[in-house]
């Protein structure tokens, strides 16, 4: 089945500003400190090899290191913001 559309929800625990591209079609959302955020993006791909495919791009202009912000946490990585896809394909979710 080919992907309609994307329904993208974002949570950051900082301050963000995210951009988020799906086939041409792109959002920036400013985020405030744990309040989601959505934004649905219309999907074009590219059919080859008998299946579609396509290129999702998310950027953010801050982030947070885990273990600097939660007593007990080990997770060094430097992480910008959390991201939840919802598929839209032909015939339904």
């Amino acid at each position: 089945k080919r992907l309609e559309a994307v329904t993208v929800t974002i949570t950051s625990p900082v301050p963000n500003r995210v951009t988020v591209s799906l086939g041409g079609d792109e959002a920036t959302l400013t985020l405030q400190p744990g309040v989601e955020a959505t934004v649905t993006l219309r999907s074009r791909g590219v059919y080859s090899l008998q299946r579609w495919a396509y290129v999702l791009s998310v950027e953010t202009t801050s982030g947070f290191i885990p273990k600097l912000r939660r007593p007990g946490s080990v997770d060094a990585r430097y992480l910008g913001a959390q991201v939840r896809l919802t598929p839209h394909v032909d015939g339904g979710v």
